[in-house]
Parts: C-alpha cells; sequence; structure tokens
C-alpha cells in the first residue's frame, strides 16, 4: 500500500475518534452521592455519568452534518490534512484531483471526510446500488421510508396490488390451528425510475 493512502487511512479516523470522544465526555456529567446516618453528609462519592444516548446521538449528529471535506497534501515536510474549498454554491467538487485546498487545518473537534458519500438514490453497477427506483414506499410516513424521502424528489405512483394473507384463523383441539385464505387489494406507493 503507498505511504501516503496508508497515513490518510489512520488520520481521518482519528480524526473522527477524537471528534467522537470528545463529545461524549462534554455530554457526561459528575453525580455526587451521600453517605452516613440518617441522610447526613459524612461521606460523598462522586462518578462521572454518561448522559442519555439520545443527547450523544443529537451532537454527533450536528458533527455529522457539519462535516469538512479535506484532502492530504504535502506542505514542507510532512503530510496533512487541509481543508477544501467549497464551489459557489456550497459543494464539493465530484472530482477529487481537481480539488483545492484552502491551506487551512480542520479545526479540533470537527469531523473530516476525503470523499462525497455514493449517491444513492440512482442506480450505479459500479458500486452495486439499484437506487430507489421502484422501491414500495409509504405516503403517511414521517420516516426514511416515506416516499418524499425515499424517491429523492423524482416522484412516485400508485399501484393496486393483490395480496393474500392467512385470514379467519380457527383453533382446532388439539394443538392445530386451521386458516383460510384471503385476498385484498391494497394501493402501494412505488418510487418512479430515473
Amino acid at each position: 500500500m503507498c505511504p501516503q493512502i496508508s497515513y490518510t487511512l489512520k488520520i481521518v479516523p482519528w480524526f473522527t475518534f477524537r471528534t467522537g470522544f470528545q463529545i461524549v465526555k462534554n455530554e457526561s456529567k459528575i453525580v455526587c452521592k451521600c453517605h452516613g446516618m440518617s441522610g447526613s453528609c459524612n461521606l460523598q462519592t462522586c462518578q462521572r455519568e454518561l448522559s442519555l444516548f439520545v443527547g450523544i446521538g443529537n451532537a454527533l449528529h450536528e458533527k455529522y452534518d457539519n462535516a469538512v471535506r479535506t484532502k492530504l497534501e504535502r506542505h514542507g515536510a510532512a503530510n496533512d490534512l487541509y481543508e477544501v474549498k467549497k464551489n459557489k454554491n456550497g459543494g464539493y467538487r465530484r472530482n477529487s484531483a481537481k480539488l483545492k485546498s484552502t491551506l487551512k487545518k480542520p479545526d479540533s473537534g470537527t469531523m473530516v471526510f476525503l470523499n462525497e458519500s455514493p449517491q444513492y438514490c440512482k442506480r450505479d453497477p459500479e458500486y452495486g446500488f439499484p437506487g430507489t427506483g421502484g422501491r414500495t414506499c409509504r405516503i403517511n410516513s414521517y420516516s426514511s421510508d416515506s416516499c418524499d424521502e425515499l424517491c429523492c424528489g423524482r416522484g412516485y405512483h400508485e399501484r393496486q396490488v393483490l395480496t393474500k394473507s392467512r385470514c379467519k384463523c380457527k383453533f382446532h383441539w388439539c394443538c392445530e390451528i386451521r386458516c383460510k385464505q384471503c385476498s385484498t387489494i391494497e394501493t402501494k406507493y412505488f418510487c418512479d425510475h430515473d
């Protein structure tokens, strides 16, 4: 493996680990308890306690949303990570070779990344992503399975689908359950293709 790639694979996770560790530390609190006869505080013990995981998760999510794209460059005797200039629209170039450095090192506590995440919405055979075209979505959901979220703004269509399921089940003595098969027509929603 090329020494520069090896160094890059070590330094980027280190930034992320350090940021995550700092968040866990900042979100923790010191809790003290008193010990003694009838509630007197003759002896007090204190320890650091983690806060609720949701607080840590929210802080990490905010850092993730504000992560800074970096590039490994050699200035002087050492290789180091430097922030990358953004386009006029606030994004980054897709082509890593054309990225320009700001010569500014990322701040401590900043999450960094080297490459843009793949576009999961579109089909990409090179990476084995099937895309979201044709996927079933839920029209009334506010979660990641919602049609607005899952279909990536391409739209969706409605289709009537025949589904079969077990119904009218009855228990027969001893130890047997007998069911009928019922068919229903349901309205399902599917993401449009590109």
